[in-house]
Order: C-alpha cells, then sequence, then structure tokens
C-alpha cells in the first residue's frame, strides 16, 4: 500500500468494518473508537463527502476525517472555519446520518504532531472531534485481525503502521548520532549550520516528535507564553525538501502585546502585527525572518540588525548574523542546543527565550 495516501487508509478501515459486522464482531470497534457503546447493526460503511468515511449503524453514525501528513484544510482562515469545523457543522443538517453522532480526526503520519493555531495543541481544531493516533488504530488492527478469518490487506497496513511506529520510537536516538556528526562537521570552522542548500534533515518522520514536544513544553509554560505568546508546528511535506517554517512563534508575531513590537529604532512602523517573526526550520536552528519587498530597505534593517553586537554573544548560545533570501529575507540564526539537550529540553527552551527576550528588547 501506499502509506502517504489518506484514500488507502480509508478503504482499508471501511473493508475492515464490513468484514467485522460480516463475524458478528463489531465489538471490537466499539471498544476502540466509542469506549464500549455497543453498536446495532451495519447500516453502511463508505467513503462520503463532506467528509472522508461515514459508517452508520441503526443507533448511531460515525464521522472520520483522514489525515496522513496533511493538514487540516481551513485552519488558517480563523476559528471555526476549520475542516473538522465544517464537516460537523454540516453534518448538523444531514438526515441520512443518525441523530446520536461520534466524530474522529484520525492522524497516521505527521498529522499527528501539528500544532494548531486557535488551539495551540496537536489534534483537532472541532472541540467535537476525537483524535485517533497512529498508535490508537495500531492497536484496533491488532485486536480486530484476531478476529476476522483472511487478514489480507489489512496485515500489510498494521505492517506499514507499524514501521511508522517504531521510527518514532527511536527517533531521538537517530536524532542523537545525527547531532555528532553535524556537531564534528560544524567545529572545524566554527560555524552553527551547513551552508545553504548543501546538507540539510529531511526526514520529518524525526522532526515533528520532536518540535511537537518542544511546542507542547512551551505552551504549557506560563513565564515564556505570558511575554511572548504561544507557538504552533507547521505541516511540511515528506517527499520534498523542508524550505519553511516548523515551529513558529505564532502570537508574538501576529498578536504581539505593544511592548514587543520590533521596529529596528523606529525604521519599522507599528502595526497590529510584527513584521519580523521568529521561527525553527529542519536544522533545527532559530530564526528571525522578515517580508520585505524592497531590496534597499531590507539591506539598512539587515546593517542595523548585524550591528547589534549583544545579540549575538547569549550566554549558552551560538549565534551568527545571516544573509540569504529564502522566499523572505533570513538575517540571524542561532543554536539554542535543541540537538544537544534531546534528554533536557528545557535548556534549549530557556536558551530559546532568552535568545528572544534579548532580540526583542535590543530590536525594539
Amino acid at each position: 500500500m501506499n502509506f502517504r495516501n489518506e484514500k488507502e487508509h480509508d478503504r482499508l478501515l471501511i473493508s475492515l468494518v464490513q468484514e467485522l459486522n460480516k463475524q458478528n464482531q463489531l465489538k471490537v470497534f466499539s471498544k476502540h473508537f466509542l469506549g464500549g457503546v455497543q453498536v446495532n447493526g451495519l447500516i453502511r460503511a463508505q467513503r462520503r463527502q463532506p467528509f472522508d468515511i461515514e459508517i452508520t449503524f441503526d443507533n448511531l453514525s460515525c464521522i472520520f476525517e483522514t489525515k496522513v501528513d496533511s493538514d487540516e484544510s481551513g485552519r488558517f482562515n480563523g476559528v471555526g472555519k476549520s475542516q473538522t469545523d465544517l464537516a460537523f457543522n454540516i453534518s448538523q443538517g444531514l438526515s441520512y446520518l443518525n441523530p446520536n453522532k461520534y466524530y474522529f480526526l484520525v492522524t497516521y503520519g505527521m498529522s499527528e504532531f501539528y500544532v494548531k493555531n486557535y488551539t495551540f495543541k496537536i489534534g483537532p481544531c472541532s472541540p467535537h472531534f476525537t483524535h485517533i493516533t497512529l498508535d490508537h488504530m495500531i492497536d484496533f488492527l491488532k485486536d480486530a485481525l484476531k478476529l476476522v478469518p483472511q487478514r489480507g490487506d489489512w496485515s500489510e497496513w498494521l505492517s506499514q503502521l507499524t514501521k511508522e511506529q517504531n521510527k518514532r520510537k527511536n527517533y531521538k536516538s537517530i536524532l542523537e548520532n545525527y547531532a555528532n556528526f553535524r556537531k564534528s562537521y560544524l567545529s572545524v570552522a566554527n560555524e552553527i549550520d551547513f551552508p545553504p542548500h548543501r546538507s540539510f534533515l529531511g526526514v520529518p518522520e524525526l522532526a515533528f516528535p520532536l518540535f511537537a514536544e518542544i511546542a507542547d513544553l512551551w505552551n504549557r509554560n506560563s513565564t515564556y507564553t505570558s511575554k511572548y505568546g504561544r507557538v504552533t508546528v507547521y505541516p511540511v511535506p515528506r517527499n520534498r525538501q523542508i524550505l519553511d517554517s516548523i515551529l513558529n512563534f505564532t502570537e508574538l508575531w501576529f498578536n504581539p502585546r505593544k511592548d514587543n513590537m520590533i521596529t529596528c529604532g523606529g525604521l519599522i512602523p507599528c502595526s497590529e502585527e510584527n513584521r519580523f517573526y521568529f521561527e525553527f526550520n529542519e536544522d533545527f536552528n532559530l530564526h528571525l525572518k522578515i517580508n520585505l519587498d524592497d531590496d534597499n530597505f531590507a539591506k539598512t534593517i539587515q546593517s542595523f540588525i548585524h550591528n547589534q553586537a549583544s545579540l549575538f554573544s547569549i550566554k549558552g548560545v551560538k549565534g551568527s548574523p545571516v544573509e540569504y533570501f529564502q522566499e523572505v529575507y533570513v538575517f540571524c540564526e542561532w543554536d539554542v542546543g535543541l540537538l544537544g539537550n534531546l534528554s533536557s529540553l528545557n535548556v534549549a527552551l530557556d536558551n530559546t527565550f532568552r535568545v528572544i527576550d534579548t532580540t526583542v528588547n535590543c530590536l525594539k
């Protein structure tokens, strides 16, 4: 099977529920999805718009949205406009559904780790949906396949899910090996990152569990959030080089406190949002970026920032002025020690807080 194909997962789940019904074994579905609520005869199980799967029994309907690496469409459009929000709202007026409805967002891949704006946590945007994780699906499959006479494609499905699970179990030890190689290479010239376009770790299976953990630690720390807001983890495809944000300090960017506006000494007019923003990329470093249309003005801003020596002498952090364009201008980069503190991430988070604090105060 093609693990990244969401329709494949839907097809397999639908056919397995149909087989469980045929074998009079729907109790395993009840156990894993409905908390033991018993279901009466299966009426239909199918892919059906405006959601991914509808499974309707005599006494209730189950609505599924399926994600592997993709994100909820609409989640950047405002509160209540995400894919799960719309699915819930539309389903209320559908007469073919049972009035007793259950809603599920199933995440098989990196979608499990996206930290959403508005909720600032992993899982569905809509509070009416239950988050079904990869581990949950594996437990369901292991129990369900004991109850069907022929496992067929479902065994391959379970095998693919287990491979994905195993990558996550070992992600920190794999990253530690990568960190040792990275440290050896960069120490030769006392650098903090590989040259642009020379080397990158394009393995979201390793990066996203880490950044989801970092986001959770940051968002639960009132010292961090009360001053610089909460963070989000953005979707990144698995099938190409990552050249975009992974973890973004979203509230500091879009909804900053007035005393946290970065103006570079008044060179940049104040507005409701910060023109500058901080984010972690696939290199595990923290970056300061700004979207500008005027190249000459960008050089003026760059010069102002690069002359602030305090930005690059923060204790416990390796900082460097940089100058490159990657859809937006990147002016600063810091190695806050993420890869060097995989077993003590709070050290790296404290470093991150001090970098942001120093930068905001220096560039007001």
